[in-house]
């Protein structure tokens, strides 16, 4: 009873998370301790510079110092083949904003050229009225007959149509999207 009462006062969550770390810790030890075959680590698998002198046991240490004294630096060594081509780079940073440009000609509409188009539909969903050809949705809006609410909106296709999602509170509503299209 002692010790259930003592885990409940003293297991606090840092506690369980440095006890999982120690865990983990202890493992990865254990591992390498009873299943890696001896001498299995080499040179292949160790990084240049990783292994420094204090990491050394007392025999390594008192065979190397025993090897003497390091020679002269010898002469370089011929130039190899030229190796293969690395892979590409990440992407640099954007580069600073260019100056803006000379404003353009206003836009003209001709309005003898403007039509109207219509997509009815009855029920929740979405109706799309689309425009003939190239040509663009300069105004677009919707009708119901009885309670509609809109969803979403969205011009689409290169600005050639306007869709609207529409939640009807009966499957028997009819709903009417009307765009207005200018000749491109």
């Amino acid at each position: 009873m002692k010790i259930k009462n003592a885990l409940k006062k003293n297991l606090t969550p840092p506690m369980i998370v440095a006890l999982a770390a120690l865990l983990v810790a202890l493992s990865g030890s254990a591992y390498a301790a009873t299943q890696l075959a001896r001498n299995s680590v080499g040179s292949p698998q160790i990084r240049n510079g990783a292994v420094r002198n204090v990491d050394l046991g007392g025999d390594v240490k008192h065979k190397l110092a025993k090897a003497g004294k390091r020679g002269p630096q010898g002469l370089q060594g011929e130039t190899g083949e030229q190796g293969d081509r690395g892979s590409i780079g990440p992407t640099g940073p954007s580069g600073p904003t260019g100056v803006t440009g000379n404003t353009g000609a206003p836009g003209t509409v001709d309005w003898n050229s403007v039509y109207d188009v219509t997509a009815t539909r009855t029920g929740s969903g979405s109706a799309t009225a689309a425009c003939n050809g190239n040509d663009q949705v300069i105004f677009a809006t919707w009708y119901a007959v009885d309670d509609v609410l809109p969803m979403m909106a969205s011009r689409g296709n290169g600005g050639r149509q306007f869709t609207y999602e529409f939640s009807a509170s009966s499957p028997s509503t009819s709903i009417t999207v009307r765009a207005w299209c200018a000749t491109s």
